[in-house]
């Protein structure tokens, strides 16, 4: 009899996920490992499953000499050095579509969340400070929200601002192929920035948008402005995040993902700022979906190349 095949689980994945997996395939869990006892574990490894706190670089890759599939069980892939997955003809899929919803109705709380400072109100009233005076809110409605990239998360975005009666102008480098929902305006990344009253940021890391805000953009938007990033933690010069919502640059922020996750932050500082441990799409809904489509296609995988 062949040997089962190894899978390596890096991150946790939902539960039902898990069992269905060890039913057919041999499971090792190393969770979170540090570089040097990933390196170790996945020398005899067939399959891995990660999210985006592992660095799946060229030397981790070289490292895993029986490597045939790597499964993120999610959207972005900028953790994974893709060319070398490439390069030594290894298999890699992701999960694009499934948390999109659930991402897209996030950023729409934390839009709640800034425009009538919920988090800062919560935050005083637990000190017993009663600052009603300190805490008027803004409206969302007729209020521009901007969108920076249009994909599937943008659109979703875009389509409940619009029942909120917000009006809404999008961004994206490439408007080719894509279904632009009515009453929607595109237009330049320099007039998003000074005409939005919210920004909101739903573009993959790549070597183009890595620091895609910095000073220049955040002094470009309005004193009242509002940074939303749900996408990808490195988009945002943090920094310069800092010193803009410190000096009252801008308005305020909210940020789930950071470049350094698992770290300080100076933002933590701030009252101005809502900062949440890049949860967007955690969903009970949304985590099991992932889990069976990760079954789903391993499962398919190996059904096809053996």
């Amino acid at each position: 009899m062949a040997p089962k095949i190894k899978i390596l689980l890096l991150e946790p994945i939902f539960c039902e996920a898990l069992i269905a997996l060890k039913n057919q395939f041999e499971v090792f869990i190393e969770i979170l490992p540090n570089k040097e006892k990933l390196i170790d574990v996945i020398k005899n490894k067939d399959i891995l499953i990660l999210r985006s706190r592992i660095k799946l670089d060229k030397e981790v890759i070289l490292a895993a000499k029986n490597l045939k599939l790597v499964a993120m069980a999610g959207m972005g892939v900028d953790n994974i050095c893709l060319d070398e997955l490439k390069k030594r003809e290894i298999a890699w899929f992701n999960v694009p579509s499934v948390s999109a919803r659930d991402v897209a109705e996030f950023t729409l709380g934390m839009m709640f969340s800034l425009s009538r400072k919920i988090c800062l109100a919560d935050s005083l009233l637990r000190k017993n400070q009663w600052k009603k005076s300190e805490l008027i809110g803004t409206s969302l409605e007729d209020k521009i929200l901007g969108i920076v990239g249009y994909g599937e998360i943008g659109q979703k975005i875009g389509t409940l601002a619009k029942y909120l009666g917000m009006n809404v102008q999008v961004y994206t480098r490439n408007s080719q192929n894509k279904t632009f929902e009515p009453n929607l305006t595109l237009v330049s990344f320099s007039k998003l920035l000074k005409t939005s009253d919210i920004i909101s940021i739903h573009v993959p890391l790549t070597e183009e948008t890595r620091g895609m805000f910095s000073t220049t953009e955040l002094e470009m938007m309005k004193e009242t402005a509002l940074l939303i990033n749900t996408a990808r933690g490195g988009i945002i010069n943090e920094e310069d995040l800092y010193n803009a919502l410190k000096n009252r640059t801008i308005g305020g922020a909210a940020v789930d993902v950071f470049e350094n996750e698992r770290q300080y932050s100076k933002l933590f500082e701030l009252d101005n700022v809502i900062v949440t441990p890049h949860i967007a799409a955690m969903t009970q809904e949304a985590q099991e979906k992932i889990g069976v489509q990760i079954v789903e296609k391993i499962t398919d995988f190996f059904g096809h190349n053996q």
